[in-house]
């Protein structure tokens, strides 16, 4: 992978989420919507399955701050009890 390149008013990118796969996008540089180039396959898996992550911190030894993601589990056919889904 390589820099991003500057294409006339367009930025293209690799970029992806975690309920999205890598593709190659257009972003203008002056705004507006981005454009899929390329995807590099298919999204298969229901986004109500997919644990989006949540940026964390907590203390540890020495008054030192970690750092960390935490992936909340998902599954949009249940909950666990006491919870609505």
């Amino acid at each position: 992978m390589g820099p991003p390149r500057a294409e006339s008013a367009e930025l293209a990118v690799i970029a992806g989420s975690p309920a999205k796969p890598a593709a190659v996008i257009a972003v203008p540089v002056a705004g507006g919507s981005v454009r899929v180039l390329r995807e590099s396959r298919p999204a298969t898996i229901d986004p109500g399955y997919i644990s989006v992550p949540r940026a964390i911190e907590f203390p540890t030894t020495g008054n030192r701050t970690a750092f960390g993601y935490f992936y909340p589990p998902r599954n949009r056919d249940f909950a666990a009890p006491g919870t609505a889904t």
